[in-house]
């Protein structure tokens, strides 16, 4: 009988088992279902989230005004903007495995190369193109030299022409001193490829991190020269003059023009007439459902309250947005 009483007493506790085991089961069955059953909620949307934007530096002042005014339309979408170099920007989103970078901001287009290392990698990144940009050739205002050609310009970023007065009899009499961005720069390459036709630039007796750092090193030397983008024209005081360019060798839709001088206008960027003239672009990954998505979407935005206006309002060109030309005299077309 005890064996018997010993068996049961083990059935009941099986028993029990079993009942907790279909309660526990049972309980964790109505879990999974509740969440499985509710609709997901994203935590980020376009309009709403967190987000790191790489921009080139020498765009810094566009797209920090970019960000706030995304951030003032829609209260819950904040963007940090990290500067950098174009080339620093490619590589960061390139070399990121996290795809936490979704979005970059170059003045130039990717390369050959970083396209190529894109593909073999299977990184899906979307091209965009929003805005127009003039790097404006600056030099200090007590310096008498007003216009340059760009074969002097040539000379000058190449070492060839090094004496201010073998420019022109009215400028400093001294040595050419040039600041320079560093190796990475966008606005560097462009020179190098468009200006320079793939020279290499002379020793540079500054070399500044930031355009805010070229702009303060030429306004206090008489003799420096240097180059930064047009949306950097605000923080530039009556120390710093922007020269005005002929073409020597102007593309054939403005030959007619080639005699001109022109400075780094709206409206001569637009038209081709001022030499240095580039793209702006906006590279995002190909599924950006985010804040970065909806930031991209902004700024190509033509509308009076989107980025286009925002692009106009810095003294570039928007490429989603018309530019009304006003023809008053030469040195105030519009």
């Amino acid at each position: 009988m005890a064996f018997i009483v010993s068996l049961l007493s083990g059935q009941k506790i099986k028993r029990k088992i079993v009942r907790e085991n279909l309660y526990n089961f049972f309980l964790l069955t109505v879990i999974i279902f509740s969440f499985s059953g509710c609709p997901k909620e994203h935590r980020e949307t376009p309009t709403k989230g967190i987000t790191t934007i790489y921009a080139d530096e020498s765009l810094s002042p566009l797209i920090f005004r970019e960000a706030e005014r995304f951030h003032q339309l829609y209260d819950e979408a904040i963007i940090h903007v990290k500067s950098s170099e174009s080339r620093d920007c490619i590589v960061a989103m390139l070399n990121d495995t996290s795809k936490k970078i979704k979005c970059i901001v170059t003045s130039r287009a990717m390369n050959s190369e970083e396209l190529s290392f894109a593909k073999q990698n299977n990184i899906d990144i979307q091209e965009y193109i929003f805005a127009k940009d003039g790097i404006a050739i600056i030099i200090n205002s007590k310096n008498k030299v007003k216009q340059l050609r760009t074969s002097q310009l040539d000379s000058i970023f190449s070492g060839n022409l090094a004496d201010w007065q073998l420019v022109d009899r009215n400028a400093a009499n001294s040595k050419i001193r040039i600041a320079l961005p560093n190796a990475n720069s966008g606005n560097l390459e462009y020179l190098s490829k468009n200006l320079l036709l793939g020279k290499k630039f002379t020793h540079a007796s500054f070399t500044g991190t930031t355009s805010r750092e070229i702009i303060r090193f030429i306004s206090n030397d008489i003799a420096a020269i240097g180059f930064v983008s047009i949306c950097w024209r605000d923080s530039m005081d009556s120390t710093i003059t922007m020269v005005e360019l002929q073409n020597t060798s102007p593309p054939d839709s403005v030959k007619q023009i080639s005699t001109e001088f022109f400075g780094p206008v709206q409206a001569y960027i637009a038209l081709g007439y001022f030499p240095l003239s580039k793209l702006v672009y906006c590279y995002t990954r190909d599924d950006d459902y985010t804040v970065s998505g909806g930031f991209t979407t902004f700024l190509l935005d033509p509308s009076p309250s989107g980025g286009q206006k925002i692009v106009a309002d810095f003294g570039m060109v928007p490429v989603r947005m018309p530019i009304r030309y006003i023809q008053l005299n030469k040195n105030n077309l519009q």
